[in-house]
């Protein structure tokens, strides 16, 4: 699905937020030795930005690791790879910084958002949406040239995942007409070496004929035992050596999903209805724990793309929350897989 990537946008226990809300933190991600999450902070007339990183434990000082202007929005998302480096998107470019500090490197332009490879060494990104067809490509975190995937005139793409090895991205292609109307949908795959795209049911890909028609958002789990995808608003996920689908969550919000590290468990804002939308983890028995009750706490996601950040062992997670009534200042905060430990960090 090809959807807005700049857009400020929150669904939770009734709070929406806004584009002109004052924004402190943004984007958490964490770094590879869960020590640290750095996140963007925006100053309140969303006219200059920081690429911050504070301890996870909270109450420490902000370490500035980049700053700028903003131009077109800034910054999302904020992936840490472990390759040391930090990358961002800003005005529609997406750049990376050492994790210490110093200057930024462009990798890439006309980029909406992008995700990581599971070794951190390759972004593979999607061009600005809402401005279909669209392109997607790949570039090392480190610098160089992107490589663009080749499409057809009439399509537009837009990624999903990478195999549990990184050695392949798979994304949707929309085929169009000359009017623009949609005319159909296929998923594709890529090597990351480069080659010619190939459609998902012919590459061979662990599990890929197991997927049913119609799934989005595919996440092969890291151990590539499962693949997680949505289907029709619900949250189901399949095994990679075959068998029936199985749904975790009836309902599935605009917020994402994504696998623990450990493969056991998927984070998401999801709930037995749209009513009950919670961020939440999930087994693969599909136990659901709502990750805090109090109401006065509502979850932000900035870009409904975006993912939710799982700490490098598994046990815990950042996001961004508002307190209160109205649009008060988002804040970063972390809480454990299993509900318990919620700390602002930010």
């Amino acid at each position: 699905m090809l959807v807005s990537a700049v857009v400020l946008a929150a669904v939770f226990a009734g709070a929406v937020s806004s584009a002109s809300a004052p924004v402190i933190g943004t984007s958490p991600t964490w770094s590879p030795d869960g020590t640290e999450v750095a996140f963007a902070s925006s100053s309140v007339d969303g006219s200059t930005y920081r690429l911050v990183a504070a301890s996870t434990s909270g109450g420490g000082t902000l370490r500035t690791v980049a700053s700028g202007k903003v131009a077109d929005g800034c910054c999302d998302p904020v992936l840490w790879s472990p390759t040391g480096r930090i990358l961002f998107d800003s005005g529609l470019s997406l750049s990376s910084v050492p994790s210490s500090g110093g200057k930024s490197t462009r990798l890439a332009t006309n980029v909406s958002w992008f995700i990581l490879s599971p070794n951190g060494e390759t972004a593979a990104f999607d061009g600005p949406q809402g401005h279909s067809p669209s392109g997607i490509g790949l570039v090392n975190v480190r610098g160089g040239k992107p490589v663009l995937v080749p499409r057809p005139a009439n399509s537009g793409d837009s990624i999903d995942g990478f195999s549990p090895d990184g050695t392949e991205l798979v994304f949707t292609r929309g085929l169009y007409s000359a009017n623009g109307a949609l005319q159909s949908v296929m998923k594709i795959v890529e090597h990351v070496g480069g080659g010619a795209p190939v459609p998902l049911s012919k590459s061979g890909l662990i599990g890929a004929s197991y997927l049913p028609s119609g799934a989005a958002h595919e996440q092969w789990s890291p151990d590539g035992r499962w693949i997680a995808f949505a289907l029709l608003r619900k949250l189901e996920v399949v095994s990679t050596g075959g068998g029936a689908p199985r749904i975790l969550a009836a309902d599935i919000g605009p917020d994402g999903f994504s696998w623990s590290p450990t493969s056991k468990e998927l984070a998401c804002v999801c709930g037995p209805s749209r009513e009950q939308l919670r961020f939440s983890t999930v087994t693969l028995q599909g136990k659901r724990t709502v990750l805090w009750t109090n109401r006065s706490l509502h979850f932000v996601s900035v870009n409904s793309q975006d993912r939710p950040q799982w700490s490098p062992d598994g046990s815990k997670l950042a996001f961004t929350a508002r307190v209160g009534p109205g649009y008060p200042p988002i804040q970063v905060w972390v809480v454990g897989a299993d509900g318990h430990g919620l700390i602002r960090i930010a």
